[in-house]
């Protein structure tokens, strides 16, 4: 072996490694709504464009000019996820109605500190997620104000609960989803609201029961007769391939172009958006902020909306 042979297939490797990174996103926007685990690695999509761009630039830096340029090539088409968010912008006009949902982790004890940042935020409805029999009976004593309405306290880390101001408001378990975690539904104000908290998509079956729960709510709340709200822990990404399908119809609550992350919370806005507001026509949105934390590894979100003629 000459002394050049190993920087020869150094390069080779790199040349390698650069046009994969390029047939990554390809595949991904060719054929990721099908195949669930590149569905799944699309939540990452504009992570993954920030580490290719950082690669790209290293490689046009050493005058690696054609790796480079597929590290580009990646950018782009990673960065091509990002538009196909339907998203509803903040608008003008008073609200109708202040919801707040948090994923609160059921291991979780910090009920103090979590109560402190509802009772700050001081909603019309909010949405507890991943709630047992501790923690519902924490926010009852702690929240005055709201009235638990309906609730389906689980250790499995699928309780949920609604709590609303207006303690006279028809609350219901969404029927026909029994090979599902339950999901709720209040309406309050004329507003549908539905809690959801979907099972991670670990696993082809994990996908497809993921996929077919969205679709199940989604149809719901746009055939009703009233304007609705999907809120929850969707363990679903606006970059995966299969959000256009899954949430046709419905707009998320969204300030900017750029979904702010809200898992793992420890991560801030760097983390990937799976917490989500989703409105159907009918509703606008007027304020959008984040739960102030909670010792949960989500951060919750706080929108106002408003009905629009």
């Amino acid at each position: 072996m000459t002394s050049a042979e190993p920087h020869r297939r150094r390069r080779q490797g790199d040349l390698f490694l650069s046009i994969n990174a390029a047939l990554i996103p390809a595949v991904a926007l060719l054929l990721g709504g099908s195949i669930w685990a590149i569905d799944v690695l699309c939540s990452f999509s504009l992570h993954a464009a920030i580490v290719a761009l950082i690669l790209g630039l290293e490689r046009l830096r050493l005058g690696r000019f054609v790796p480079a340029g597929f590290w580009m090539i990646s950018v782009a088409l990673w960065s091509a996820s990002i538009p196909r968010l339907n998203r509803a912008p903040l608008s003008d006009g008073p609200p109708t109605l202040k919801l707040a949902v948090q994923n609160l982790l059921t291991s979780n004890r910090n009920f103090d500190q979590a109560i402190d940042a509802i009772r700050t935020e001081d909603p019309d409805v909010f949405c507890a997620l991943e709630v047992d029999e501790g923690w519902l009976r924490a926010l009852q004593a702690g929240l005055p104000d709201l009235t638990m309405v309906i609730a389906r306290p689980r250790t499995d880390n699928f309780g949920i609960a609604i709590f609303t101001r207006d303690p006279n408001v028809q609350a219901q378990v969404v029927e026909g989803l029994e090979d599902h975690p339950p999901a709720l539904m209040a309406t309050v104000d004329g507003i549908r609201v539905f809690a959801v908290h979907t099972v991670p998509p670990i696993s082809r079956a994990r996908w497809e029961q993921r996929n077919r729960l969205l679709d199940a709510i989604r149809t719901r709340a746009l055939n009703g007769d009233s304007p609705a709200i999907v809120a929850g822990d969707l363990n679903f990404s606006p970059s995966s391939p299969s959000w256009p399908a899954l949430t046709e119809g419905l707009r998320r609550v969204q300030p900017g172009r750029i979904p702010w992350g809200t898992w793992p919370s420890r991560y801030g806005d760097a983390g990937i958006a799976i917490d989500h507001v989703l409105l159907t026509e009918g509703l606008d949105a007027t304020a959008m902020t984040m739960l102030p934390p909670v010792g949960s590894d989500h951060r919750g979100l706080v929108v106002e909306v408003r009905k629009t003629p």
